[in-house]
């Protein structure tokens, strides 16, 4: 029993030194390190608190605290994201703050982190608090990708998303009365540009179906 007693607290400490490990490598976007770490066994939701923000490895390797590549930010991404990362576990503040890695990365301007989390199941109208998504960030710091991402994959452009941001995209959205009557006016222009001169090959309808799967309607 002594024995037994006695060995919980060391694999305790242990397993407390490979989540620091994994967090810490995270953090600093050392990928070898980040493998290594949830290998041996670390805690893929672990978390830990800096400067009074509580994270997930995910959630330090988006918004990490030194500055990292855009190259080895998605390689850490993807390797967390598949060794099941969860996209809901939120970064939260003692004030009761609470957001997720898919704000962060909509703030910065992480169009590949985005997608990869979107790809994954994050939610892309996730609250921050009870009021703001990350379309709203996207929209705040301008960053017209993101933007286009989040419209396509469902996001709601409601009365909480920046109206101030100076995005010309978002206005043309917005003036075409939302996204899916933007992406019908979009395609329709494509058609009307493109149909003259492919009525040689195709009919009219036949480049319609081309311009669905081969342009990025809506997107610009």
């Amino acid at each position: 029993m002594a024995e037994a007693s006695g060995g919980a607290p060391a694999n305790a400490a242990s397993q407390s030194s490979l989540n620091d490990q994994l967090l810490v490598a995270a953090g600093m976007g050392d990928l070898a390190a980040l493998r290594e770490a949830l290998a041996a066994g670390a805690d893929v939701e672990a978390r830990m608190t800096e400067n009074g923000v509580t994270r997930t490895p995910l959630a330090r390797v988006v918004n990490p605290p030194m500055s990292i590549s855009d190259e080895r930010r998605t390689a850490c991404v993807r390797a967390l994201l598949l060794a099941g990362a969860s996209l809901s576990a939120p970064i939260t503040t003692p004030g009761g703050n609470r957001w997720m890695p898919l704000h962060d990365a909509a703030f910065l301007g992480l169009y590949t982190v985005c997608r990869l989390l979107l790809d994954a199941g994050a939610d892309v109208n996730a609250l921050h608090g009870d009021t703001y998504t990350p379309l709203h960030y996207a929209a705040n710091r301008s960053h017209q990708k993101i933007i286009a991402l989040f419209l396509s994959r469902g996001a709601v452009d409601g009365p909480n998303v920046d109206r101030l941001a100076s995005s010309s995209y978002l206005e043309k959205v917005r003036a075409a009365g939302g996204f899916a009557n933007y992406q019908k006016q979009h395609r329709a222009k494509l058609v009307a540009m493109l149909a003259p001169k492919f009525a040689h090959m195709l009919p009219p309808e036949l480049v319609s179906v081309v311009i669905m799967f081969w342009a990025p309607v809506g997107l610009h």
